[in-house]
């Protein structure tokens, strides 16, 4: 039961089976979980009224307090639903949005606040998509839905459609590419009109509809794509259409891909980009991130292109541009040595795989190159001019106007701000003398990315400087960076709430408020003159604040009532699963008190392990080319050259899964002396050279009666590429005794990672070893 439950823990049959298997042993309070859990599923699952009916029936005689659980919603909805309406009249999406989870948290059926929080979500504001998605996109439908739909829509020709606003997506990759890829690409839409200054409200212009052509395999995308496409490519645009594959790439290299492919859209629509600029600036794309609920994270490193233009860089310049090029197949060639500013600008080279990187790097150094003190982006402005004026340029003249366009004209230091003596930021005049500031800036930016080092961004000072240049586009995107970076600032998101509350935004400043005042809240001591401060403000900018004020307080009360009730029943599970879900949908975080005593007196656990691993295929996982893993019914084969007590290679198997938060990984392993020199869980994993790891390391075979040092180990490191190394926790652990006559104990140890922020917790054995602070969750 708890391997379905892992497999699929959304199965209304699987609930029904863990209720039953309760039942017959007795423990009511299992029982009883298990039938609400069943409930809340078929519920979200749309099944027939009568079997909700029947599951109700069933409850009722079974839980005495069901009935006062079910009924919480006619007591408090009747209340909510007209505050959520005039909210969304008034044009105030978050606090509508914040009301409708109130509502579904009583009520998960309720199908008018549903509908609401999706039509207030297809608002073009990408504020709104963490509050308004729900928090899984698949949260609504189960495996066994999933996999029908994928069989029904296996090959091309059968392939699934969804048309949103400004795609329409077709794939035969299965249920889960087609709406993470349709959502993730209107979220990128949206970035794409702000980056190129082309189809916002503002301007007015139409971008056309174009097709995304998904294909499962690679072949297929070869033979059955438009054109058909080239041979080495991943993806290409067609001018009416974006197509690639999944294909040894994962959804994220093939969402890479597609945001890369779709940028030469407004490549074309906006600008007179040509050559490597075209290229450069749709690459710029391909560091964005998708989280699960769709969201979309702009502007940041692409690492597959940052780490290798690193290590060329470290090597040396190449001589010009056919250096290290095979002319016989240009496309195959992996030169050794980077390419130099000037000789990218130049444009003398056909286009191909080496040039991806090195224009990748200098589009995103031109866009983000900053004054470490006033936070102005020096080169952002003039780089957009450039844009239009290069005009496919190539030599000395492609020179001359990029020295002219962009290094003459660097944004200057900002007016009034006190720089405390501070010098300016490096501005070489010379696109020679620039060569080398790329390298530098490239080089940090890459040891800061895994982790290597640690660079302060004072996003609320930068803020403040570009309010002082009048530069609002700038403050905003300070802001933003800023409250992903320190949610918990409470100085930074009241600053931001003003920001916005200035330009009439007061709908969000009233989110921005309510997170800073439940941070003052829960602060030992409670600054009362700062929570004051903000009960104002929030007076000022919601005028229905006092209404769902009371509303939360009566609903509070019940809840509380509620909990306390199954609290005296003895029903520790109800009371963890009541207090966890309504403390977070509800916001009521004095529940979470019941939730600490429940799960210390009762020791039991609501949480379900998802299992990666299907049992049948790699099917999710990256083996990055290499065969040294293969399915094997419930284990995973491993085998990876002949065995030496002296090498020390590698290879991985990396889960291609982004997480929106915190996350466990869990694994046994069997690694047995003589037969393998370590073992380990990979996290952070930003290409196939720079990751962290818990390494597990069984030592070399130990007879029972010797005195040689019994040197079993564990290890939680950091690689940097290129042999380079940080051991930050080195832990002996309990190793294997062979006995006489054994090769191997047949052990299997059991590792673990917990991801909570920038924390890392690692246990062996269910012992915990090694904890560190990596400072930043970008590291992980």
């Amino acid at each position: 039961l708890n391997r379905a439950l892992e497999r699929d823990s959304r199965s209304t049959d699987a609930w029904a089976v863990r209720a039953a298997l309760a039942e017959a042993a007795g423990d009511k309070d299992e029982q009883v979980y298990a039938l609400h859990t069943q409930l809340r599923l078929s519920v979200a699952q749309k099944l027939p009224k009568e079997a909700l009916d029947a599951l109700r029936a069933r409850l009722v005689a079974l839980d005495p307090h069901a009935v006062e659980l079910f009924s919480m919603n006619t007591r408090f909805i009747g209340t909510l639903e007209p505050i959520a309406a005039a909210y969304e009249k008034d044009g105030r999406p978050h606090s509508a949005i914040r009301v409708h989870k109130l509502i579904l948290a009583l009520d998960p059926e309720r199908v008018a606040s549903q509908q609401a929080i999706e039509r207030i979500a297809s608002m073009p504001d990408p504020s709104l998509a963490g509050d308004a998605k729900p928090k899984d996109l698949l949260a609504d439908v189960s495996a066994e839905w999933i996999a029908a739909f994928d069989a029904e829509h296996a090959t091309w020709e059968m392939r699934a459609n969804l048309e949103r606003e400004n795609y329409t997506t077709y794939t035969n990759a299965g249920y889960e590419v087609l709406v993470r890829a349709a959502e993730a690409m209107e979220q990128m839409n949206r970035f794409y009109r702000i980056f190129f200054q082309y189809g916002t409200e503002e301007d007015g212009k139409s971008v056309p509809r174009i097709d995304l052509n998904i294909f499962k395999k690679r072949d297929e995308y070869l033979k059955l794509g438009i054109g058909p496409p080239v041979e080495w490519s991943g993806g290409h645009f067609t001018g009416g259409a974006v197509e690639t594959y999944v294909e040894g790439q994962g959804f994220d290299g093939m969402t890479g891909t597609l945001f890369h492919e779709a940028a030469h859209q407004f490549v074309s629509l906006a600008t007179n980009a040509a050559g490597w600029l075209n290229e450069g600036l749709a690459s710029f794309f391909e560091g964005c991130r998708i989280l699960p609920n769709g969201t979309v994270l702009m502007n940041l490193p692409a690492n597959h292109r940052l780490f290798p233009l690193a290590d060329t860089m470290e090597k040396g310049w190449m001589s010009g541009p056919s250096d290290g090029i095979d002319p016989a197949d240009p496309s195959k060639s992996n030169p050794e040595k980077a390419p130099t500013f000037r000789i990218v600008v130049e444009n003398n080279y056909a286009w191909g795989p080496p040039w991806y990187a090195p224009t990748w790097g200098v589009v995103f150094f031109l866009y983000n190159y900053q004054d470490p003190v006033d936070g102005r982006f020096v080169y952002r402005k003039a780089f957009r001019e450039y844009v239009n004026a290069s005009g496919g340029l190539t030599g000395n003249t492609a020179v001359t106007k990029f020295e002219e366009v962009v290094l003459g004209n660097p944004l200057p230091p900002i007016k009034g701000f006190d720089r405390e003596g501070a010098k300016d930021v490096a501005q070489p005049k010379t696109i020679d003398e620039l060569t080398e500031l790329w390298k530098t800036w490239m080089l940090e930016l890459r040891d800061e990315q895994i982790g290597r080092t640690k660079r302060e961004r004072p996003y609320l000072r930068w803020a403040n400087a570009a309010l002082l240049a009048k530069d609002n586009v700038a403050a905003q995107e300070h802001f933003e960076k800023g409250v992903v970076a320190n949610p918990k600032d409470v100085e930074l998101a009241l600053a931001f709430a003003d920001f916005l509350a200035e330009a009439k935004n007061t709908d969000r400043a009233t989110r921005l408020a309510l997170a800073a005042l439940r941070e003052l809240e829960s602060a030992k001591p409670v600054d009362t003159k700062a929570v004051d401060r903000v009960d104002r403000l929030l007076e000022k900018w919601d005028p229905k604040r006092g209404s769902i004020q009371k509303a939360q307080r009566e609903l509070e009360a019940a809840a509380e009532a509620l909990v306390g009730r199954y609290e005296a029943a003895a029903r520790p599970m109800m009371v963890m699963d009541l207090s966890w879900r309504m403390g977070l949908d509800l916001d009521m975080p004095k529940l979470f008190a019941a939730y600490e005593r429940a799960l210390r007196s009762s020791g039991r656990s609501l949480t379900l392990w998802e299992l990666a691993y299907d049992e049948k295929s790699l099917e999710g996982w990256d083996t990055g080319g290499n065969d040294s893993f293969k399915a094997a019914g419930t284990f995973l084969d491993a085998a990876f050259r002949d065995f030496s007590a002296s090498e020390f290679d590698y290879q991985m198997l990396a889960l291609q899964r982004v997480t929106s938060g915190d996350y466990s990984l869990e694994a046994d392993v069997l690694a047995q002396r003589g037969e393998c020199n370590f073992t380990g869980l990979v996290f952070g994993r930003k290409d196939a050279n720079n990751f962290h790891a818990l390494v597990f390391f069984p030592g070399v075979p130990r007879k029972e009666a010797t005195k040689a040092v019994d040197n079993a180990w564990v290890d939680l490191a950091s690689f940097y590429g290129g042999g380079s190394t940080k051991t930050w926790r080195h832990v002996p652990v309990a190793a294997d005794t062979l006995a006489d006559g054994q090769s191997g104990t047949g052990r299997w140890h059991k590792l673990r990672i917990d991801v909570a922020g920038a924390q890392i917790d690692c246990w062996v054995d269910g012992e915990l070893v090694a904890s560190h602070d990596f400072g930043s969750r970008d590291v992980l």
